[in-house]
């Protein structure tokens, strides 16, 4: 008959690959955890400077947008001075047709207000 390997060492031999194959489930599962922990400490970081990103960006809008409303609220404040100055020169060049002109605004006024009670 064939040469029979005797129980005993098939038994051990089973042992000793079983226990190679559990030490290398270990040795993957530590390296895949590593690696799992590298890859979230980078997307923490990652994450971390998109947010610092978005917020210099959002500040920089809010400078422009204040900046531009300045400059409308100052534009607006000077046709105010101008119109001021115009109705004055008007007034001061024209006085007897500013006071009919006012006149006349405050009488249809007065018919408005009369009518609305």
């Amino acid at each position: 008959m064939a040469n029979r390997i005797p129980a005993k060492s098939n038994k051990n031999e089973l042992r000793r690959r079983a226990k190679a194959l559990h030490d290398e489930v270990d040795t993957t599962a530590a390296t895949v955890g590593e690696h799992a922990k590298q890859v979230g400490r980078e997307l923490r970081n990652g994450v971390a400077g998109a947010t610092e990103q978005a917020s210099r960006v959002a500040e920089e809008s809010y400078k422009l947008a204040r900046n531009t409303a300045a400059s409308y609220v100052e534009q607006g404040r000077q046709r105010a001075t101008d119109m001021e100055q115009n109705v004055e020169s008007y007034i001061t060049e024209r006085p007897l047709r500013s006071v009919a002109i006012a006149a006349g605004i405050g009488f249809i006024a007065g018919l408005c207000l009369l009518r609305r009670f």
